[in-house]
């Protein structure tokens, strides 16, 4: 069972980050062009200002994300997570359903979120929680990698 806290500290970043996926951390290195650095990563991560949570399983920190805002109203989504966290996707569905229900319910009124288009399983995890993809980003990556973006604009 994956509990919400939504008061990281930096050693859980650190936790997580250490623990990231191949996937997730190819991702990274699409988005800031250098080699994947988890110390770098987690410092970002905490640095970012909420809201942003993390999820505990047995005691230990698997799953981190958040939201930051674009402009008024429009928010991109950002998750970092173990496969500890993944081996619960339906506790990792239900936790981000009620936080972007809370994002909505706060005045947001776009969620959005750009992912690899080689990593077809975020992809359908996407498509589970209520976003909709929108279109296709052509070498958007550091390397000219092509992406996705999904969004949502209204409550899962």
């Amino acid at each position: 069972m994956i509990t919400l806290n939504k008061c990281p500290r930096l050693i859980d970043f650190l936790i997580i980050c250490e623990g990231l996926r191949q996937v997730e951390r190819e991702q990274l290195e699409a988005v800031w062009g250098i080699p994947y650095d988890f110390e770098r990563v987690a410092a970002s991560c905490y640095n970012l200002p909420n809201p942003k949570w993390m999820g505990v399983s047995d005691g230990k920190p698997v799953v981190a994300g958040g939201f930051v805002e674009q402009r008024p109203g429009v928010w991109e989504i950002w998750l970092a997570a173990t496969d500890e966290a993944w081996e619960q996707p339906i506790a990792m569905t239900r936790i981000a359903r009620t936080l972007m229900r809370e994002m909505f319910d706060g005045g947001a009124h776009r969620l959005q979120h750009t992912v690899l288009e080689t990593n077809t399983e975020a992809q359908r995890w996407y498509r589970s929680i209520g976003l909709v993809f929108e279109g296709k980003m052509r070498a958007w990556g550091s390397k000219g990698e092509n992406a996705l973006i999904f969004a949502c604009t209204e409550k899962p």
